[in-house]
């Protein structure tokens, strides 16, 4: 694509006729860690203390975390931490992804990264204290 635009899982589907192909495309932009399919916002929520669920992935559909920012809002330093679950799990040490990282007070930390939900799989966070915002997004491929 000119200009340095990334192609789109539509505009590969078109550009490429194999299905076979498209699949394997699709997997390499996913292995890279590069959402190939529409941009969408996970979600948006207060971190609270215990684990609170911040996206569940519908049946039939995947979907790759690319991207959440955290920020402080409170007067004191909050840990976080964040996991995605497999479906039927909860959240544990064993499916982390942040695990009690520190957010100074008035700041923000930011994980960015192409982990794969399949459908079932949700994405939770809980807090040492109240006062953190985090937002969630990725793409459904």
């Amino acid at each position: 694509m000119a200009n340095g635009q990334a192609m789109r899982r539509d505009q590969i589907a078109s550009f490429i006729r194999d299905p076979d192909m498209v699949r394997r495309m699709e997997r390499l932009f996913l292995e890279a860690g590069m959402g190939a399919g529409t941009p969408i916002r996970l979600g948006q929520i207060e971190v609270v203390i215990s684990a609170s669920l911040v996206y569940s992935t519908p049946k039939h559909i995947t979907v790759v975390a690319e991207d959440i920012d955290i920020c402080n809002t409170s007067g004191a330093p909050v840990s976080v931490s964040v996991f995605l679950v497999p479906s039927g799990g909860t959240p544990s040490a064993a499916n982390a992804i942040l695990f009690g990282a520190p957010v100074a007070v008035g700041g923000f930390i930011q994980w960015r990264g192409g982990q794969v939900l399949r459908g079932g799989d949700s994405l939770h966070a809980s807090a040492s204290a109240l006062g953190l915002t985090l937002t969630a997004s990725g793409s459904e491929v």
